[in-house]
């Protein structure tokens, strides 16, 4: 499946560059380069080829970043175990073997990868428009597309986070042996501290040096 969605992020980040390509030759001398919140562009460049592609480029770089190189940055830093890796149950997660963990990043890729496909629709959405705007073919950028990619992209932050957490909890349940050491402590400290507190209460635990040891405490006194 993570294959099919990398292909899919290709394509969608050639699409950019399709739209961007396919308007350059027809845009007029100056573009839009910003719009305010009810569409109408407020900001405008001469037509160049950095003004005009730097989205399709920056667009190309966030396809690189999810598709290849966060993939195998995330899986590194969960192979060394190290600490700067921020996942749910960051403790439980870090005391699983390797393959485990390992495990646990690859059932996180696929919703950061669909995250990645629709920041490239997003991308391919605002270039279109603004050369329709461009053209005058629209007076204003409809907002509703951008407003439900950025939803889109919330949504599968939303699914990355309970796949993760999920996924750790699968891989700790197969792997109760691997349990933080100090989540065993302290179920073992529960038992025994509750003994210590009725020994308090009825008067006959520990004393301190010094004191009879045949004695009680004046409350146990009261009611005898």
């Amino acid at each position: 499946m993570r294959s099919f969605v990398r292909i899919f992020l290709a394509v969608s980040s050639l699409s950019v560059w399709g739209v961007a390509l396919g308007y350059w030759s027809d845009l007029p001398s100056k573009i839009p380069m910003h719009f305010g919140l009810n569409g109408q562009p407020d900001q405008f460049a001469e037509k160049s080829i950095t003004s005009w592609f730097w989205l399709p480029t920056l667009a190309s770089v966030f396809a690189c970043g999810f598709g290849l190189l966060l993939p195998k940055w995330v899986r590194s830093m969960a192979a060394s175990n190290s600490a700067l890796l921020n996942v749910p149950d960051q403790r439980r997660f870090r005391a699983l073997p390797t393959d485990a963990r390992l495990r646990v990043i690859d059932a996180m890729m696929e919703p950061m990868l669909w995250m990645a496909v629709v920041l490239q629709w997003l991308f391919a959405w605002i270039v279109y428009s603004t050369a329709k705007v461009a053209l005058e073919d629209w007076q204003r950028l409809p907002m509703w597309p951008t407003i439900t990619a950025i939803a889109l992209v919330v949504g599968c932050a939303a699914r990355l986070l309970v796949t993760a957490t999920k996924a750790v909890a699968s891989e700790v349940a197969q792997h109760p042996e691997q349990r933080p050491r100090v989540e065993t402590a302290r179920r073992a400290r529960g038992p025994r501290l509750a003994a210590s507190l009725g020994r308090a209460a009825c008067g006959y635990g520990p004393r301190p040096p010094g004191r009879s040891g045949s004695s009680f405490s004046g409350s146990v006194r009261i009611f005898l």
